[in-house]
């Protein structure tokens, strides 16, 4: 009997030094920083391949772990030609009020500061814009007094292209 209890006891040692295998990591999966994943290197081959040759490599961000496409805005006939290696999209899920209030002030602060086309953000917080950032005089003239209105967000900007 005492020699049953020993081997259960080795045996429970044994599994809470191994985590019974796990990997132990907790929390959401990071992306290999040095190779962009197959599915984000087939969507930039595509858009280079379908009217924006000069679209930029992805970039890997290290605070969160993930590759982000940083690119202009999709041209529609390069969205439709591409349809097929992009993710689908899922519904968007709404923001905290608090960051969508913080998103808000941005917009009317980035409009009173002459950029008068600035568009309220959607649900998820995106911006639907065709204007880019980082090419608008306008948009580049205004972001250092409305930026203050984007550290809920971590300090960035979503933006989704519209149509046309």
């Amino acid at each position: 009997m005492t020699s049953r209890l020993g081997i259960a006891a080795t045996l429970l040692v044994a599994l809470a030094l191994t985590g019974c295998g796990g990997t132990g990591s907790v929390g959401p999966q990071r992306e290999n920083p040095n190779a962009a994943p197959d599915d984000i290197t087939r969507m930039v081959a595509c858009f280079r391949a379908h009217g924006m040759p000069d679209w930029p490599d992805p970039n890997y961000d290290p605070r969160d772990g993930r590759w982000h496409l940083d690119g202009p805005p999709l041209k529609t006939e390069t969205r439709q030609a591409c349809a097929s290696v992009m993710p689908h999209a899922t519904p968007p899920s709404p923001v905290p009020s608090a960051r969508f209030h913080d998103l808000l002030q941005y917009a009317q602060c980035m409009r009173a500061h002459g950029v008068p086309n600035w568009p309220d953000p959607n649900i998820d917080g995106a911006f639907a814009t065709n204007i880019n950032p980082k090419t608008d005089p306008a948009v580049q003239a205004a972001s250092p007094s409305c930026e203050k209105y984007l550290a809920s967000s971590g300090g960035g900007l979503q933006l989704r292209p519209t149509d046309g």
